[in-house]
């Protein structure tokens, strides 16, 4: 019984050992969301677009993330009613500055997106109108803000569901 207790602790370290060499290669395929709302939402968005037909499966960037928290920054200020962003005009500059800068610093350009109204959950529909241009999509890009009362919100978490394509 001890001879065998060795012998397994043995395995078990050589085990362990090789783990060590099974390191990642720079990809960031496991990136994932750091809040579990929006990591709910990548999972459900990649199960709902393989139940309709599609055979992409997203991977989250925290990067393009960042960009599209620059959008939803935006367009709640718009919802509110802020003067620089008060029309859909206006709007829609601000979201082509932004999209402009992240293909000159990142080479992802913005495909679709799509916000959920308060709390409610997304409705991805919108994201798999066109299946060609869901299918280019590299990477995803999902992000949450609570719409604060003190800045004129209605004080509702609102979710950006974004999706990018790699510019070659």
């Amino acid at each position: 019984m001890k001879l065998f207790k060795k012998v397994l602790a043995v395995a078990l370290a050589a085990m362990l050992a090789l783990t060590v060499f099974t390191a990642c290669d720079g990809d960031d395929t496991t990136e994932v969301p750091s809040d579990n709302t929006a990591a709910a939402y990548l999972q459900e968005l990649n199960t709902t677009a393989q139940s309709n037909g599609m055979n992409n499966v997203l991977r989250y960037s925290a990067d393009l993330s960042n960009v599209t928290r620059d959008k939803l920054n935006v367009w709640l200020r718009n919802k509110n009613g802020e003067k620089d962003v008060d029309t859909d005009d206006k709007l829609n500059d601000q979201f082509e500055a932004i999209d402009k800068k992240c293909k000159a610093e990142r080479k992802y350009e913005s495909i679709a997106y799509i916000v959920s109204q308060g709390d409610s959950k997304p409705v991805y529909k919108d994201l798999f109108a066109s299946k060609d241009l869901y299918e280019s999509a590299d990477k995803v890009a999902i992000i949450r803000i609570k719409n604060e009362s003190d800045n004129g919100g209605d004080g509702k978490t609102y979710t950006m569901i974004e999706l990018y394509r790699e510019i070659v």
